[in-house]
Formats: C-alpha cells, sequence, structure tokens
C-alpha cells in the first residue's frame, strides 16, 4: 500500500488513479474537515454538482456542469426542479404532458397536502375515511371534510363523506 501525501505547498496538478485501481479520500474514522471543489462529477459521468451563477447550488445531469441542470438551491433557499429560477420555496417545472408531481402511500390510509396561511389549515386528502378511497378537501382547522369526491362512483359531496346521489349537499349554509 503506498499512501500519497501532499503538504506545505499548493499544487495545481491532476491526480488519476491507475486504471484499475479506486481511492478513497478519507474514512470514516479520518474525515477531512473542510474541501473546496469547483465541480464534484459523481459516477461515470452522469452526474455533476457545482456552484453556478449567482451562487446558486446546481445538479447537472451530465460531468462538469454539462447537460441539463436538474436541481437548483438559490441562496435564498427556494428549490426549483426542472427550473434554475425557483419562483417559490419549492418550484417543480416540466415541459411534458403529465402530472409534475406525484405523491403516493403504499397500502391503506390516507395521503394529503396541507395548505396553511395563519391559522388556517386546509388539506386536500386522498383517503379511506371517504367512500370508495376517494378524494376530499378538508378544513383541518375545525376538523371537518368540506368537499369530497366519491372513489367508486364519482359522486359528490358537501358536508359528507358518503354522498348517497350525484351531488349530496347535507346539512344547511
Amino acid at each position: 500500500t503506498t499512501n500519497l501525501t501532499i503538504s506545505g505547498n499548493t499544487y495545481s496538478r491532476t491526480i488519476l488513479p491507475e486504471t484499475t485501481l479506486t481511492y478513497s479520500i478519507g474514512s470514516s474514522a479520518q474525515r477531512f474537515n473542510e474541501g473546496w471543489i469547483s465541480t464534484l462529477n459523481i459516477g461515470t459521468s452522469t452526474w455533476s454538482m457545482t456552484q453556478s451563477a449567482n451562487g446558486r447550488f446546481s445538479l447537472f445531469d451530465a460531468a462538469s456542469g454539462g447537460g441539463t441542470e436538474r436541481f437548483t438551491v438559490l441562496t435564498n433557499g427556494s428549490v426549483g426542479i426542472g427550473t434554475t429560477t425557483p419562483a417559490n420555496a419549492l418550484h417543480i417545472q416540466t415541459a411534458g404532458a403529465g402530472e409534475a408531481l406525484t405523491l403516493q402511500k403504499t397500502g391503506t390510509g390516507w395521503i394529503g397536502q396541507n395548505f396553511i396561511v395563519g391559522s388556517k389549515t386546509w388539506t386536500l386528502y386522498n383517503s379511506n375515511a371517504i367512500s370508495g378511497q376517494g378524494f376530499g378537501v378538508y378544513d383541518t382547522t375545525n376538523s371537518v371534510y368540506r368537499f369530497v369526491i366519491d372513489g367508486t362512483n364519482g359522486s359528490i359531496g358537501i358536508g359528507t363523506t358518503s354522498p348517497l346521489a350525484r351531488l349530496d349537499v347535507y346539512g344547511s349554509a
């Protein structure tokens, strides 16, 4: 085993492993304190990470910041998937037709997406609490479903999770 030791000077050279060897940089017991790398290539020229324009963190689908920038984090923390200029905390953009985001849960139960403004919380649900594993708008603040779509027949319920007609309005306004 031969160790590579560099100290005392600044080096600007390429260090290449022999074709049949791989090298580990550090270990779980001996780690580098800091590393300053302009671009990090991962795998066999499949992905690269770099700091792009305006200080943003970028993940590319090719070596050396080539190809397409797939993932971006701006200096303000906004994350972009498919865009280099996220307009919100999370911005997903796709050029193709179809869904841009899929939320999936295996097994039974529910899956939802919360929308919170101030002290009011709404949740969009796909839940077995709704007839036919349906879809609903849940007023989380007041613990009540406001609007549901029956997963079996498409019936709409307002004020009920089990609509008995194509449109079933339960209660009074």
